[in-house]
Protein backbone atom coordinates (compact mmCIF):
# COMPACT_ATOMS: atom_id res chain seq x y z
CA UNK A 1 0.00 0.00 0.00
CA UNK A 2 2.76 2.41 0.90
CA UNK A 3 4.45 1.81 -2.45
CA UNK A 4 1.18 2.62 -4.22
CA UNK A 5 0.74 5.79 -2.17
CA UNK A 6 -2.32 4.42 -0.37
CA UNK A 7 -2.79 4.85 3.38
CA UNK A 8 -6.48 3.95 3.71
CA UNK A 9 -8.19 1.34 1.53
CA UNK A 10 -11.89 0.40 1.67
CA UNK A 11 -13.03 -2.97 0.33
CA UNK A 12 -16.55 -4.26 -0.34
CA UNK A 13 -15.94 -7.26 -2.60
CA UNK A 14 -16.54 -10.49 -0.69
CA UNK A 15 -13.68 -12.28 -2.44
CA UNK A 16 -11.27 -9.41 -1.73
CA UNK A 17 -12.30 -9.34 1.94
CA UNK A 18 -11.89 -13.11 2.23
CA UNK A 19 -8.48 -12.94 0.58
CA UNK A 20 -7.22 -10.43 3.16
CA UNK A 21 -9.13 -11.43 6.31
CA UNK A 22 -10.41 -15.01 6.05
CA UNK A 23 -14.05 -13.89 6.44
CA UNK A 24 -16.51 -14.85 3.69
CA UNK A 25 -20.03 -13.47 3.76
CA UNK A 26 -22.60 -11.95 1.46
CA UNK A 27 -22.16 -8.42 2.83
CA UNK A 28 -19.25 -6.73 4.58
CA UNK A 29 -17.06 -3.66 4.45
CA UNK A 30 -13.38 -3.61 5.35
CA UNK A 31 -10.92 -0.81 6.03
CA UNK A 32 -7.25 -1.63 5.62
CA UNK A 33 -4.55 0.79 6.76
CA UNK A 34 -0.79 0.49 6.78
CA UNK A 35 -0.81 -1.08 10.26
CA UNK A 36 -4.40 -2.16 11.03
CA UNK A 37 -7.58 -3.68 9.63
CA UNK A 38 -11.25 -3.16 10.50
CA UNK A 39 -14.14 -5.34 9.42
CA UNK A 40 -17.80 -4.28 9.45
CA UNK A 41 -20.46 -7.01 9.34
CA UNK A 42 -24.09 -7.11 10.43
CA UNK A 43 -25.62 -9.29 13.16
CA UNK A 44 -25.94 -12.32 10.84
CA UNK A 45 -22.17 -12.64 10.57
CA UNK A 46 -20.84 -11.39 13.90
CA UNK A 47 -19.98 -14.78 15.37
CA UNK A 48 -18.60 -16.05 12.08
CA UNK A 49 -16.38 -13.00 11.68
CA UNK A 50 -15.07 -13.38 15.23
CA UNK A 51 -13.96 -16.91 14.32
CA UNK A 52 -12.64 -16.25 10.82
CA UNK A 53 -11.13 -12.76 10.98
CA UNK A 54 -9.29 -12.65 14.28
CA UNK A 55 -6.68 -10.26 12.87
CA UNK A 56 -9.34 -7.61 12.22
CA UNK A 57 -11.05 -5.30 14.67
CA UNK A 58 -14.80 -5.81 14.29
CA UNK A 59 -17.12 -2.81 14.12
CA UNK A 60 -20.89 -2.96 14.19
CA UNK A 61 -22.00 -0.63 11.40
CA UNK A 62 -20.73 1.36 8.40
CA UNK A 63 -21.35 4.51 10.42
CA UNK A 64 -19.00 3.36 13.17
CA UNK A 65 -16.41 2.34 10.56
CA UNK A 66 -16.57 5.76 8.88
CA UNK A 67 -16.28 7.48 12.26
CA UNK A 68 -13.17 5.41 13.01
CA UNK A 69 -11.82 6.29 9.57
CA UNK A 70 -12.38 10.02 10.12
CA UNK A 71 -10.37 9.88 13.33
CA UNK A 72 -7.50 8.13 11.55
CA UNK A 73 -7.59 10.57 8.63
CA UNK A 74 -7.36 13.49 11.05
CA UNK A 75 -4.43 11.89 12.86
CA UNK A 76 -2.66 11.25 9.55
CA UNK A 77 -3.45 14.79 8.35
CA UNK A 78 -4.88 13.62 5.04
CA UNK A 79 -8.28 13.59 3.39
CA UNK A 80 -7.59 10.88 0.81
CA UNK A 81 -9.37 7.53 0.99
CA UNK A 82 -9.03 4.84 -1.68
CA UNK A 83 -11.47 2.09 -2.54
CA UNK A 84 -11.12 -1.00 -4.72
CA UNK A 85 -13.61 -0.63 -7.59
CA UNK A 86 -13.56 -4.35 -8.36
CA UNK A 87 -16.12 -5.09 -5.65
CA UNK A 88 -17.87 -1.81 -4.87
CA UNK A 89 -21.10 -0.71 -6.53
CA UNK A 90 -21.80 2.85 -7.54
CA UNK A 91 -24.39 3.02 -4.75
CA UNK A 92 -21.74 1.92 -2.24
CA UNK A 93 -19.37 4.56 -3.57
CA UNK A 94 -22.06 7.27 -3.34
CA UNK A 95 -22.80 6.29 0.27
CA UNK A 96 -19.11 6.57 1.13
CA UNK A 97 -18.85 10.02 -0.41
CA UNK A 98 -21.88 11.12 1.60
CA UNK A 99 -20.51 9.62 4.84
CA UNK A 100 -17.07 11.21 4.36
CA UNK A 101 -17.71 14.88 3.56
CA UNK A 102 -14.61 16.78 2.61
CA UNK A 103 -12.68 13.62 1.73
CA UNK A 104 -11.34 12.56 -1.64
CA UNK A 105 -12.68 9.05 -2.32
CA UNK A 106 -10.45 7.65 -5.06
CA UNK A 107 -10.26 4.35 -6.99
CA UNK A 108 -7.26 2.15 -6.15
CA UNK A 109 -6.81 0.64 -9.61
CA UNK A 110 -7.95 -2.81 -8.49
CA UNK A 111 -4.85 -3.42 -6.38
CA UNK A 112 -6.28 -6.51 -4.65
CA UNK A 113 -7.34 -7.95 -8.00
CA UNK A 114 -3.72 -7.89 -9.11
CA UNK A 115 -2.54 -9.51 -5.86
CA UNK A 116 -5.10 -12.29 -6.23
CA UNK A 117 -3.98 -13.06 -9.78
CA UNK A 118 -0.84 -14.84 -8.52
CA UNK A 119 -1.71 -17.84 -6.35
CA UNK A 120 0.36 -19.35 -3.55
CA UNK A 121 0.80 -23.10 -3.08
CA UNK A 122 -2.25 -23.49 -0.82
CA UNK A 123 -4.50 -21.71 -3.32
CA UNK A 124 -3.16 -23.80 -6.19
CA UNK A 125 -3.83 -26.98 -4.19
CA UNK A 126 -7.47 -25.99 -3.62
CA UNK A 127 -7.99 -25.13 -7.28
CA UNK A 128 -6.48 -28.49 -8.23
CA UNK A 129 -8.82 -30.25 -5.79
CA UNK A 130 -11.80 -28.43 -7.27
CA UNK A 131 -10.67 -29.48 -10.74
CA UNK A 132 -10.36 -33.12 -9.69
CA UNK A 133 -13.88 -33.08 -8.22
CA UNK A 134 -15.26 -31.58 -11.41
CA UNK A 135 -13.52 -34.14 -13.59
CA UNK A 136 -14.78 -37.05 -11.49
CA UNK A 137 -18.36 -35.85 -11.92
CA UNK A 138 -17.97 -35.59 -15.69
CA UNK A 139 -16.46 -39.06 -15.95
CA UNK A 140 -19.35 -40.58 -13.97
CA UNK A 141 -22.12 -38.77 -15.81
CA UNK A 142 -20.84 -39.12 -19.37
CA UNK A 143 -20.34 -42.86 -18.91
CA UNK A 144 -24.09 -43.36 -18.41
CA UNK A 145 -25.55 -40.38 -20.32
CA UNK A 146 -28.26 -41.27 -22.83
CA UNK A 147 -30.18 -39.53 -25.57
CA UNK A 148 -33.71 -38.44 -24.76
CA UNK A 149 -32.85 -36.61 -21.54
CA UNK A 150 -32.99 -32.86 -21.19
CA UNK A 151 -30.00 -30.54 -20.97
CA UNK A 152 -31.24 -29.54 -17.52
CA UNK A 153 -31.26 -33.16 -16.31
CA UNK A 154 -27.69 -33.76 -17.49
CA UNK A 155 -26.54 -30.54 -15.79
CA UNK A 156 -28.28 -31.61 -12.56
CA UNK A 157 -26.50 -34.97 -12.68
CA UNK A 158 -23.16 -33.17 -12.99
CA UNK A 159 -23.95 -30.86 -10.07
CA UNK A 160 -25.17 -33.71 -7.85
CA UNK A 161 -22.07 -35.80 -8.54
CA UNK A 162 -19.78 -32.89 -7.59
CA UNK A 163 -21.62 -32.34 -4.31
CA UNK A 164 -21.60 -36.04 -3.44
CA UNK A 165 -17.83 -36.19 -4.00
CA UNK A 166 -17.07 -33.25 -1.70
CA UNK A 167 -17.47 -30.02 -3.65
CA UNK A 168 -18.91 -27.09 -1.70
CA UNK A 169 -21.11 -26.24 -4.68
CA UNK A 170 -20.89 -25.93 -8.46
CA UNK A 171 -18.58 -23.06 -9.36
CA UNK A 172 -21.29 -21.61 -11.63
CA UNK A 173 -24.49 -22.69 -13.39
CA UNK A 174 -23.43 -25.76 -15.36
CA UNK A 175 -23.79 -25.23 -19.10
CA UNK A 176 -25.19 -28.06 -21.20
CA UNK A 177 -26.05 -26.92 -24.72
CA UNK A 178 -27.17 -29.53 -27.26
CA UNK A 179 -27.67 -29.49 -31.00
CA UNK A 180 -27.97 -26.07 -32.61
CA UNK A 181 -28.01 -24.44 -29.15
CA UNK A 182 -24.34 -25.38 -28.72
CA UNK A 183 -23.51 -22.43 -30.99
CA UNK A 184 -24.35 -20.12 -28.04
CA UNK A 185 -21.18 -19.99 -25.90
CA UNK A 186 -23.00 -19.43 -22.59
CA UNK A 187 -26.37 -21.07 -23.24
CA UNK A 188 -28.24 -21.98 -20.06
CA UNK A 189 -29.18 -25.64 -19.67
CA UNK A 190 -32.86 -25.86 -20.58
CA UNK A 191 -35.63 -28.33 -21.38
CA UNK A 192 -34.38 -29.20 -24.86
CA UNK A 193 -33.85 -32.92 -25.37
CA UNK A 194 -30.45 -34.37 -26.20
CA UNK A 195 -31.00 -36.18 -29.46
CA UNK A 196 -29.12 -38.56 -31.73
CA UNK A 197 -26.58 -36.78 -33.93
CA UNK A 198 -26.34 -33.82 -31.55
CA UNK A 199 -23.18 -31.98 -30.59
CA UNK A 200 -23.19 -31.12 -26.86
CA UNK A 201 -21.03 -28.45 -25.20
CA UNK A 202 -20.63 -29.02 -21.45
CA UNK A 203 -18.99 -26.25 -19.39
CA UNK A 204 -18.79 -26.83 -15.65
CA UNK A 205 -16.70 -26.38 -12.52
CA UNK A 206 -16.56 -27.19 -8.82
CA UNK A 207 -15.89 -25.00 -5.80
CA UNK A 208 -13.67 -26.21 -2.95
CA UNK A 209 -13.17 -24.00 0.12
CA UNK A 210 -14.04 -20.89 -1.94
CA UNK A 211 -11.71 -21.75 -4.86
CA UNK A 212 -13.07 -22.72 -8.27
CA UNK A 213 -12.34 -24.77 -11.34
CA UNK A 214 -13.58 -24.35 -14.92
CA UNK A 215 -13.53 -26.83 -17.82
CA UNK A 216 -15.36 -27.40 -21.11
CA UNK A 217 -15.66 -30.50 -23.23
CA UNK A 218 -17.65 -31.12 -26.41
CA UNK A 219 -19.12 -34.55 -27.05
CA UNK A 220 -20.97 -36.03 -30.03
CA UNK A 221 -24.00 -38.27 -29.90
CA UNK A 222 -23.88 -40.26 -33.12
CA UNK A 223 -22.85 -38.33 -36.22
CA UNK A 224 -23.60 -34.61 -36.11
CA UNK A 225 -23.16 -32.21 -39.04
CA UNK A 226 -19.81 -33.05 -40.74
CA UNK A 227 -18.70 -29.43 -40.37
CA UNK A 228 -18.51 -29.98 -36.61
CA UNK A 229 -15.96 -32.76 -37.04
CA UNK A 230 -13.74 -30.36 -38.94
CA UNK A 231 -14.35 -27.62 -36.38
CA UNK A 232 -13.46 -29.95 -33.51
CA UNK A 233 -10.05 -30.68 -35.05
CA UNK A 234 -9.40 -26.96 -35.64
CA UNK A 235 -10.34 -25.97 -32.10
CA UNK A 236 -8.21 -28.73 -30.61
CA UNK A 237 -5.20 -27.77 -32.73
CA UNK A 238 -5.61 -24.09 -31.80
CA UNK A 239 -5.72 -25.01 -28.13
CA UNK A 240 -2.68 -27.27 -28.33
CA UNK A 241 -0.68 -24.53 -30.07
CA UNK A 242 -1.57 -22.07 -27.30
CA UNK A 243 -0.77 -24.56 -24.54
CA UNK A 244 2.63 -25.32 -26.04
CA UNK A 245 3.48 -21.62 -26.36
CA UNK A 246 2.23 -20.38 -22.97
CA UNK A 247 5.03 -19.17 -20.71
CA UNK A 248 5.71 -16.55 -18.04
CA UNK A 249 6.55 -13.11 -19.38
CA UNK A 250 4.16 -13.46 -22.32
CA UNK A 251 1.50 -10.82 -22.86
CA UNK A 252 -2.00 -12.25 -22.61
CA UNK A 253 -2.87 -10.78 -26.00
CA UNK A 254 0.09 -12.68 -27.51
CA UNK A 255 -1.23 -15.98 -26.21
CA UNK A 256 -4.71 -15.19 -27.50
CA UNK A 257 -3.25 -14.34 -30.90
CA UNK A 258 -1.65 -17.77 -31.32
CA UNK A 259 -4.98 -19.60 -31.18
CA UNK A 260 -6.92 -16.85 -32.96
CA UNK A 261 -4.52 -16.61 -35.89
CA UNK A 262 -4.73 -20.35 -36.50
CA UNK A 263 -8.54 -20.34 -36.38
CA UNK A 264 -8.58 -17.38 -38.77
CA UNK A 265 -6.23 -19.21 -41.14
CA UNK A 266 -8.76 -22.04 -41.34
CA UNK A 267 -11.55 -19.66 -42.28
CA UNK A 268 -13.42 -19.47 -38.97
CA UNK A 269 -12.11 -16.21 -37.51
CA UNK A 270 -15.57 -14.64 -37.38
CA UNK A 271 -16.84 -17.65 -35.40
CA UNK A 272 -14.46 -17.21 -32.46
CA UNK A 273 -15.76 -14.08 -30.78
CA UNK A 274 -14.66 -14.42 -27.16
CA UNK A 275 -11.26 -14.26 -25.49
CA UNK A 276 -9.00 -17.27 -25.24
CA UNK A 277 -9.26 -17.43 -21.45
CA UNK A 278 -9.30 -15.85 -18.02
CA UNK A 279 -7.92 -16.25 -14.55
CA UNK A 280 -9.63 -18.61 -12.10
CA UNK A 281 -9.44 -18.53 -8.30
CA UNK A 282 -11.83 -17.12 -5.73
CA UNK A 283 -13.88 -16.03 -8.72
CA UNK A 284 -14.47 -18.07 -11.86
CA UNK A 285 -13.56 -15.05 -13.98
CA UNK A 286 -10.74 -12.94 -12.53
CA UNK A 287 -7.36 -11.55 -13.51
CA UNK A 288 -5.66 -12.00 -15.82
CA UNK A 289 -7.94 -11.72 -18.85
CA UNK A 290 -6.59 -13.45 -21.97
CA UNK A 291 -8.06 -11.66 -24.97
CA UNK A 292 -6.86 -9.57 -27.94
CA UNK A 293 -6.87 -6.32 -25.94
CA UNK A 294 -5.18 -7.55 -22.74
CA UNK A 295 -1.72 -6.19 -22.01
CA UNK A 296 -1.48 -8.14 -18.74
CA UNK A 297 1.62 -10.30 -18.40
CA UNK A 298 1.49 -13.98 -17.51
CA UNK A 299 3.38 -14.71 -14.26
CA UNK A 300 4.29 -17.89 -12.39
CA UNK A 301 1.44 -18.76 -10.02
CA UNK A 302 -1.35 -17.54 -12.27
CA UNK A 303 -4.10 -20.05 -13.06
CA UNK A 304 -5.84 -19.44 -16.38
CA UNK A 305 -8.17 -21.17 -18.80
CA UNK A 306 -7.27 -21.86 -22.41
CA UNK A 307 -10.58 -22.24 -24.25
CA UNK A 308 -10.81 -21.55 -27.97
CA UNK A 309 -14.15 -22.18 -29.61
CA UNK A 310 -15.91 -22.04 -32.96
CA UNK A 311 -19.66 -21.43 -33.12
CA UNK A 312 -21.83 -21.91 -36.21
CA UNK A 313 -25.35 -20.48 -35.70
CA UNK A 314 -28.05 -22.96 -36.66
CA UNK A 315 -25.52 -25.81 -36.74
CA UNK A 316 -23.70 -26.05 -33.40
CA UNK A 317 -20.47 -25.19 -31.69
CA UNK A 318 -17.27 -26.66 -30.26
CA UNK A 319 -15.27 -25.40 -27.27
CA UNK A 320 -12.40 -27.18 -25.52
CA UNK A 321 -11.21 -25.67 -22.25
CA UNK A 322 -8.32 -26.65 -19.98
CA UNK A 323 -7.28 -25.07 -16.68
CA UNK A 324 -3.53 -24.47 -16.46
CA UNK A 325 -1.00 -23.15 -13.97
CA UNK A 326 1.70 -20.80 -15.26
CA UNK A 327 5.05 -22.07 -13.94
CA UNK A 328 8.60 -20.76 -14.03
CA UNK A 329 9.25 -22.58 -17.31
CA UNK A 330 5.86 -22.91 -19.00
CA UNK A 331 2.64 -24.44 -17.73
CA UNK A 332 1.30 -27.32 -15.67
CA UNK A 333 -2.03 -28.49 -17.01
CA UNK A 334 -4.40 -29.04 -14.08
CA UNK A 335 -6.90 -30.74 -16.41
CA UNK A 336 -6.54 -34.48 -16.73
CA UNK A 337 -9.47 -35.26 -19.03
CA UNK A 338 -8.85 -36.60 -22.49
CA UNK A 339 -9.49 -34.34 -25.46
CA UNK A 340 -10.02 -37.19 -27.91
CA UNK A 341 -13.32 -36.79 -29.69
CA UNK A 342 -16.00 -38.63 -27.71
CA UNK A 343 -18.78 -40.20 -29.75
CA UNK A 344 -21.58 -41.60 -27.63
Amino acid sequence: MTTAGIDFLLLAGKEDIYYLSGFYGSRALALVTVDSAFLCVDFRYTEQAENQASACELVGSPGVLCSRLKDQLAAAKTNKVHFDPNGMSYLGYAELVEALPGCEVLPAEQMIRRLRAVKDSSEIALIAQAQQLAEASYTKVIASAQCGRTERALAADMDCAMLQDGADKPAFDTIVAAGARSSMPHASAGDDLICQDDCIVIDWGARRKHYNSDTTRTVFYGNPDPRLNEVYDIVLQAQMMALEAARPGMLCCELDDIARTYIESRGYGDCFGHGLGHGVGLEVHEAPIVNPASREVLEPGMVVTVEPGIYLPGVGGVRIEDLVLITENGIRNLTGLSKDRIIM
